[in-house]
């Protein structure tokens, strides 16, 4: 059980199920049954489509340090068995999605194949596929307002799919300062190989900006009208940034990049509890 939950990365496919009922609960002003449906939907897609990224890239996790432990190249799971569950788990997540209507699993389709028809082959090709590739983050928002009935004219929602996309840029891209020299070992094109690790830095940095403004920014969308949690969010908010200055305190300060892969997690995280506290309270 262990592997395949390793297999269907549970904590980003959670993440971004979370970011569905986010929007859901804004949309609909508060909970109904057809939360569970379009967020367990969107859970299961994540899942599944994880589940046949990792089909799709175990040749390379094969060759990273990083990732050779994971079901497929080491053996736990064989492909064949990974096929089977991925396409079962998808599926049912569509169905869900389709109790929700058929917007909701028309984004939930153009996700799957954006990420995995799209964005992994482009890894092969570019340093820079993680920034088109981001645009897969901001569909699960799409899919829980429309599933809630919310009109994707509303400029709430695009306030908060422009959030969840620029944070899963800096998200990619510290992956790249953590483990660019496996990623290069295993062929793949990385930045290292045009720009100094100072200068990724720097672009790293630039885009946590932009996903801490763009934070700071939703309570002008009517998004959160609480003082309490505008000053939690500005709290928060703070934090990340002054994370993300550490990682030009020295030079090869490898060690913290996790930190901070970990600390801009948790704040989108927070950020859309948020979000939802604000509404239910």
């Amino acid at each position: 059980m262990n592997s395949y939950l390793k297999l269907f990365k549970i904590r980003i496919s959670f993440l971004v199920a979370l970011t569905s009922a986010t929007a859901f609960v804004i949309a609909s002003n508060g909970i109904s049954i057809s939360l569970f449906n379009s967020s367990l939907g969107v859970f299961l897609l994540a899942a599944g489509a994880s589940a046949l990224n990792q089909i799709q890239e175990n040749k390379i996790d094969a060759m990273m340090e990083r990732t050779m432990a994971r079901p497929i190249p080491s053996g736990e799971i064989p492909v064949s068995a990974a096929w089977s569950v991925s396409i079962a788990v998808m599926v049912a997540g569509l169905l869900f999605l389709l109790f929700s209507g058929l917007l909701p699993a028309a984004f939930g389709i153009f996700a799957v194949v954006w990420y995995n028809g799209f964005y992994t082959p482009l890894k092969k090709k570019s340093a820079f596929a993680g920034v088109p590739g981001s645009l897969t983050g901001a569909i699960p928002p799409l899919i829980g307002w429309t599933a809630a009935g919310g009109t994707i004219a509303d400029p709430r929602i695009a306030a908060i799919s422009i959030f969840v996309f620029l944070w899963q840029v800096p998200h990619f891209w510290i992956l790249i300062l953590t483990y660019g020299n496996e990623y290069e070992r295993a062929g793949l094109p990385v930045l290292s190989r045009v720009l100094s690790q100072r200068q990724i830095k720097r672009i790293v940095f630039v885009w946590i900006l932009s996903s801490a403004s763009a934070g700071l920014i939703l309570p002008f969308f009517g998004l959160i009208n609480s003082v309490l949690i505008s000053l939690i969010l500005t709290a928060g908010t703070a934090y990340l940034i002054f994370s993300g200055t550490k990682i030009f305190k020295e030079e090869g300060n490898e060690k913290y990049f996790p930190v901070l892969f970990r600390d801009i997690n948790i704040y989108a995280a927070v950020v859309m509890v948020l979000l939802m506290v604000d509404v239910l309270i």
